[in-house]
Order: structure tokens, then C-alpha cells, then sequence
């Protein structure tokens, strides 16, 4: 639990969860700007995603 605060605390708009006793997922805080196209900041997403992923594995 302690690992999921952290990773909250750190990391805008990543959210560490418990899925289940044995699973934590990582999810991000949808943003979008004056223009919602996908393209847009799906890269932006899934790099603060793997950065969560990078430092929730340091942190086990």
C-alpha cells in the first residue's frame, strides 16, 4: 500500500491501485486541451504509465 501512496504522491496524474490481493494497476487522470484529438497526448499517457511501471518495480 505504502508503494501505491508513493507512486500517487509522486507522479502527476498516475493512480496505483489494488486490483485484487495480488495485482496493483496502474491508470492515468484523463487531460485534455482545447483540442481532443487522441494523437494529441495518447504518447504522453503511456510514458507517464511506464514511468509509473519503472518505479513501482525499484520500489518492490
Amino acid at each position: 500500500m505504502e508503494v501505491c501512496n508513493e507512486l500517487n504522491r509522486e507522479i502527476k496524474c498516475l493512480k496505483a491501485f489494488f486490483f485484487d490481493e495480488n495485482n496493483i494497476w496502474l491508470a492515468t487522470e484523463m487531460f485534455i486541451d482545447h483540442t481532443p484529438e487522441l494523437d494529441d497526448f495518447m504518447e504522453r499517457l503511456l510514458g507517464i504509465l511506464h514511468a509509473g511501471r519503472l518505479k513501482m518495480q525499484a520500489k518492490l
